[in-house]
């Protein structure tokens, strides 16, 4: 329990550390009259931080959204934000996958799609 206590308090001042970087980021191109676009992607992501930390304290950070598993640990580093586990996310490719194949063709079959899958 202890591990999983500092693992969560590394993540935790990761995280924070993220978030000033990304208030810093974002005044700074207001300042320089940076595309509104950029802006406005770096808030969002600004938000999925303040999102993260949130989950974090509540004790929810790193449960999927979709089924009971825990979302691994390698996978948190590598994507902070996820609210999906592995399998979850592979689940929803294959899904919009198999909604594009059967968009495309009315046989629903795409070339690059069916020798992928």
């Amino acid at each position: 329990m202890a591990i999983l206590t500092d693992r969560k308090k590394s993540l935790s001042e990761m995280l924070e550390g993220r978030l000033r970087e990304a208030r810093g980021l974002i005044a700074l191109l207001k300042d320089e009259g940076v595309d509104q676009e950029f802006i406005k992607a770096q808030e969002q992501n600004l938000w999925k931080l303040t999102r993260v930390l949130r989950d974090l304290g509540d004790g929810l950070y790193g449960s999927c959204e979709e089924c009971p598993a825990e979302i691994e640990e390698s996978r948190l580093w590598a994507l902070p934000f996820t609210k999906v586990c592995r399998r979850c996310n592979n689940r929803r490719i294959y899904a919009e996958a198999e909604r594009i194949r059967h968009e495309r063709r009315p046989g629903g079959h795409l070339y690059l799609l069916d020798t992928c899958l």
